[in-house]
């Protein structure tokens, strides 16, 4: 037969029924509500696992309501045996009222606080109610903060004015860091509350808010000397709409060759190349925001990535809108030379990288497999300088 620890286990699993219920206001027809599947035993078994039934039927009493005061409520039924006499049986275990199965789960106080939440959410916003019986468990996941998220909610649906604040302007009595670390709870709150205000199209959570987001700056270096900025500057940072519409008609934009460096050091200290100029968007994954530069898809493009898994989904990203993309030392040779210089990386769960060469795609699967790195910054100098003099 059950124990006092699977009753317990299957109420449990009433709690967002209730939760929901209450939202409902049919709680209290919810109760009293049956357990389940007690494990009750045949009237033909019961001889033969007298003694251990007796044993489970007594330690079931002695954790119900009939001696603790509170929880589930046991229903017994007599039956005659010519063995053993009359004898009380176990037939049915249940939930009496909503206060036994709180105090049975043990959640008083958060059911206590779910109802005074819920109720000052249903007056303060209350088109957060279908949402509030989608998800009544998330309410109690963040019930120290929901008289903030109560007070954002208000704010985004009654003042808030798309493309006019950045992240850190919105006059809200919470840090930044609050909103940047829980974006996915405010962009879910919000498609119940102003739908029509989200941008799905943007992976960007401030985007898709209609937040202003600060440009990336695209630093560029000139390899050459006839490609300087004004004829001067050889290294500069433009804001990417500016990179993007005008510097193809600059000094910089008739370069053949563009150089994308993934790490900031190998962008600093790329040596001379006739007819090419290096570009830095960030580092990492930000070369996306390269993506809707049209001139660049007339260039020849060479990309420098570190030699590990991540890395090479930089390329994959890369070739993905630049197919001429061109990887430099990263290359089995390269790895090969360097493998004393190996380090732990990032794990990744990536797997498909179709813009890879097959060469590549190998490397990529043996860096990922083994959890490998190779930093470009330690890579040999004269190794690099060989193997770029021959581009």
């Amino acid at each position: 037969m059950i124990s006092p620890d699977e009753v317990r286990r299957k109420a449990e699993r009433w709690w967002l029924d209730v939760l929901r219920a209450w939202l409902d206001g049919t709680v209290d027809g919810f109760f009293p509500k049956d357990v389940p599947k007690i494990g009750l035993d045949k009237a033909a078994d019961r001889l033969a696992r007298f003694a251990t039934i007796r044993q489970e039927q007594e330690v079931l009493h002695q954790q119900s309501k009939a001696v603790r005061g509170f929880g589930y409520s046991l229903e017994w039924t007599t039956q005659g045996s010519r063995m053993v006499g009359q004898n009380a049986y176990i037939t049915r275990i249940y939930l009496d009222s909503l206060a036994d199965f709180l105090a049975l789960i043990n959640q008083q106080s958060a059911f206590k606080r779910f109802t005074i939440l819920a109720s000052l959410t249903l007056q303060q916003v209350p088109e957060l109610e279908t949402w509030l019986r989608q998800y009544p468990l998330r309410l109690l996941d963040n019930a120290d903060d929901w008289p903030h998220w109560l007070t954002i909610c208000r704010f985004f649906r009654d003042t808030y004015e798309p493309d006019r604040y950045y992240v850190r302007q919105l006059p809200l009595p919470v840090h930044t860091k609050f909103l940047e670390e829980r974006n996915s709870l405010l962009l879910n709150l919000l498609s119940g509350i102003r739908p029509a205000l989200l941008r799905p199209e943007y992976k960007d959570w401030r985007k898709q808010l209609g937040l202003r987001v600060p440009e990336p700056m695209i630093r560029t270096r000139a390899l050459d000397d006839a490609l300087r900025l004004d004829g001067k500057h050889d290294d500069f940072g433009l804001p990417l709409s500016t990179f993007a519409q005008h510097i193809q008609t600059a000094r910089p934009g008739g370069a053949s060759r563009i150089v994308i460096c993934e790490n900031l050091l190998n962008f600093l200290t790329f040596p001379q190349m006739p007819n090419a100029v290096a570009i830095w968007s960030g580092g990492g994954f930000t070369i996306e925001c390269l993506a809707d530069v049209a001139w660049l898809r007339e260039k020849q493009i060479l990309y420098w990535g570190d030699l590990d898994a991540h890395g090479f989904q930089i390329l994959n990203q890369c070739r993905k809108h630049f197919p001429q993309t061109q990887a430099i030392l990263m290359d089995q040779a390269t790895f090969d030379a360097h493998d004393h210089l190996t380090s732990a990386g990032e794990e990744t769960k990536a797997s498909e990288l179709p813009y890879l060469t097959n060469d590549e795609r190998e490397l990529f699967n043996l860096l990922k497999r083994n959890n490998w790195r190779i930093e470009q910054e330690r890579l040999d100098e004269g190794w690099v300088t060989n193997t770029l003099i021959r581009l």
